[in-house]
């Protein structure tokens, strides 16, 4: 129980600590996780993701295929996506209960999303190879297990 507690404790100053460092809009290391406005979002990094919009305003590149995804507690359907290198992919996060995040390490995403926000990411197309993405926000006894995976196909 104390290691319980110990790991929750220390889940929510990191993520504290990190909320604080959030607070950078230019698209830096410290992209924010949820933009409070359209006006919010910061221009990326080269090959990280990029907000398109965040709640009731879902519009995407019209030239990409977007690939809706529901963020539910402990779960993301589909939990994987495909898509070839180049080809113009936006992910629509969709949050349908809790508060979560949107993860992908190795595309430089962090994204928050919580109940009722409708949010695009596009997925940088440049490179092959398989990307897990998890939960990023503490949520509950499934957390460990809300994982995915984006295939990108050569």
């Amino acid at each position: 129980m104390k290691v319980r507690t110990f790991l929750l404790v220390s889940s929510l100053v990191v993520l504290a600590a990190c909320s604080a460092k959030q607070q950078d809009t230019t698209g830096s290391e410290n992209t924010p996780l949820a933009p409070s406005s359209a006006s919010d979002v910061g221009v990326p990094s080269a090959g990280s993701g990029t907000v398109l919009s965040s709640t009731g305003s879902a519009t995407a590149d019209p030239a990409a295929r977007v690939v809706e995804v529901t963020v539910e507690n402990w779960k993301f359907t589909p939990n994987i996506v495909t898509a070839k290198k180049g080809e113009k992919l936006v992910i629509r996060l969709k949050g349908v209960s809790g508060i979560h995040g949107f993860s992908v390490p190795d595309l430089g995403i962090n994204q928050r999303v919580e109940v009722g926000e409708t949010i695009d990411v596009t997925i940088p197309a440049d490179k092959a190879g398989t990307f897990d993405f998890r939960c990023s926000v503490p949520c509950g006894e499934g957390h460990e297990g809300m994982t995915g995976k984006i295939i990108m196909s050569g």
